[in-house]
């Protein structure tokens, strides 16, 4: 019976070797690191999307502000419905009803009974924070009710020109720093994958030289291109995940350094 070129062939097995060393010493460090590595990324990525959050936390108060100081213009129109052609009775009226009892009454100190008045929240602090809420219901209504008479106020909003673009470019970033920690724990865990696989395809291609037999040299070359080609995949995907852990420390830096310059920068080139 003919030999199979793998058979008892120990010197094509010893070329081996040292590949197999450099992988499993590879191996070793990837695993005793992954861990250390992983902190690390997810340590970065953390800053990152805390700058990411505080430059949405700031813009959203500055357009908060501009909102309630709108409300607060609105809000005595709002209550009294002094531009309504039919005004109905309200918390408001009940208010004012109150203040003139007050008025007709001869009391030295009407602090205590001003004070009672303003803390019944049916007709003071509710009043105030329903007609806010019902402020913002037609500020999202605004649009569709224009200036009908449920909107006797005739407010509207809109947010500011930079704002929309601000949101824009936050939504986008957070996409990004998501899409970086995706690729990063794919490339590092595929890498380990494969690394394995690689030393399984060299131990696989051992046992073929113990059997003389066509499917054995079959078997062997099958191993070796198991061999060769996870070890290829397990190295290219170590190098992939450094190359995302590099491009997240860089997106760190740079909004760690000024943020309003990356900004900036991102908003030429989505013109382009």
């Amino acid at each position: 019976m003919p030999q199979h070129y793998f058979y008892q062939n120990w010197g094509c097995a010893a070329v081996f070797v040292p590949l197999v060393v450099a992988v499993g010493t590879f191996l070793v460090v990837l695993t005793l690191n992954k861990q250390k590595w992983m902190s690390e990324f997810k340590t970065d990525l953390l800053l990152a999307k805390e700058k990411v959050a505080a430059v949405f936390m700031n813009t959203v108060i500055f357009e908060a502000q501009l909102l309630l100081n709108l409300i607060e213009e609105h809000l005595p129109g709002s209550i009294t419905q002094a531009l309504k052609s039919n005004p109905l009775k309200t918390k408001f009226d009940k208010f004012c009803e109150k203040l003139i009892e007050l008025s007709n009454r001869s009391t030295e100190n009407p602090r205590n009974e001003i004070s009672a008045v303003l803390e019944k929240e049916e007709i003071f602090s509710g009043l105030l924070v329903s007609e806010a809420e019902k402020l913002l219901n037609i500020i999202k209504l605004s649009p569709r009710l224009e200036h009908t008479d449920y909107n006797s106020t005739r407010i509207s909003y809109a947010l500011q020109g930079d704002t929309a673009i601000k949101f824009s470019f936050i939504a986008d970033r957070l996409f990004a720093l998501e899409k970086i920690r995706k690729k990063y724990a794919f490339y590092l865990e595929g890498s380990l994958l494969f690394t394995r696989l690689s030393i399984l395809g060299f131990f696989s291609f051992l046992l073929p030289l113990m059997w003389n037999s066509k499917f054995c040299c079959i078997w062997a070359y099958i191993s070796l291109a198991i061999f060769s080609v996870s070890a290829f995949l397990g190295i290219g995907l170590f190098v992939s995940a450094h190359k995302k852990a590099g491009q997240l420390a860089v997106l760190k830096e740079e909004y760690e350094g000024d943020f309003e310059s990356a900004y900036e920068n991102w908003k030429k080139r989505i013109k382009k």
